[in-house]
């Protein structure tokens, strides 16, 4: 069974994120995405409109330096 995924509204929750905390990590992106299902291409579609808006998303190791 495919479960429908609803990109508008994570690239929505993803770029309020981004606002309040000034990046998104890949796993913010992985955490919005049902469980259960390969959903690399709509990560990567979502990647992509990320950086259009003139975000970067930034790996789990670079977002635990940034933490200090």
């Amino acid at each position: 069974m495919q479960i429908s995924v609803d990109e508008d509204q994570i690239l929505s929750t993803l770029l309020i994120k981004a606002e309040t905390q000034g990046f998104v990590v890949y796993e913010d992106i992985f955490d919005l995405l049902p469980d259960g299902e390969d959903h690399f291409e709509v990560a990567d579609r979502i990647i992509k409109q990320l950086a259009d808006a003139g975000l970067n998303v930034i790996a789990i190791t670079d977002h635990d330096e940034i933490r200090g």
